[in-house]
């Protein structure tokens, strides 16, 4: 059977731990474990990174949406508002009001806007909470996708080294004396 550089790795992995204080042995945990470096390794493929920014852009859009009618609402409330402190201003000076205004049509114009400044401060308050919900989500998305493209690189980053590690013949027998040489100095030792 021929030696693998799996096998190097995993015999160097279990030689090197007392030198690495362990770090050595997470290179031997899929050969310990079962299955292989390929089987543990878990890669986004690109169309997930494709969709995932997909996914980000239709946000913002939602965002920026939902942000611009928020600011109409606050446009509309505070020319409302204006148009509200007119009719108290009628009320509390009748030498302001037009011939036609009586008290009781200042009122019921009072109590009606009164009732849509209440209607649009909820709509307000409404899109606050859809823009505080979608930056969450952009949140979260943006930090899930940062995780699994760094997870990916990382894990594409080492089958790179792993597959470049491919020793020759030769190499492979003075890296097997060097292993024999070192296991038997360390049992000559205890």
């Amino acid at each position: 059977m021929p030696i693998t550089t799996e096998d190097v790795l995993f015999v160097g992995g279990l030689l090197g731990a007392p030198f690495t204080g362990g770090l050595s042995l997470l290179g031997c945990a899929p050969k310990l474990f079962g299955g292989s470096n390929q089987q543990t390794q878990q890669q986004a493929p690109a169309e997930a990174f494709n969709l995932l920014n997909k996914s980000i852009e239709e946000m913002a859009k939602m965002r920026k949406d939902l942000e611009e009618a928020r600011q109409k609402d606050l446009e509309e409330k505070k020319k409302l508002e204006k148009n509200l402190e007119e009719v108290r201003d009628k009320i509390n000076n009748p030498k302001l009001r037009e011939p036609h205004e009586t008290d009781q049509s200042l009122k019921d114009q009072e109590i009606f806007m009164i009732a849509e400044l209440r209607k649009i401060n909820q709509r307000i308050d409404e899109k606050d909470n859809q823009i505080n919900t979608v930056i969450s989500q952009q949140t979260n998305t943006t930090a899930t996708g940062a995780n699994q493209a760094s997870s990916t690189i990382k894990s594409a980053n080492w089958s790179n080294f792993a597959k470049g590690f491919q020793p020759s013949f030769t190499t492979k027998l003075i890296i097997a004396a060097a292993l024999i040489v070192i296991i038997y100095l360390m049992v000559i030792k205890n």
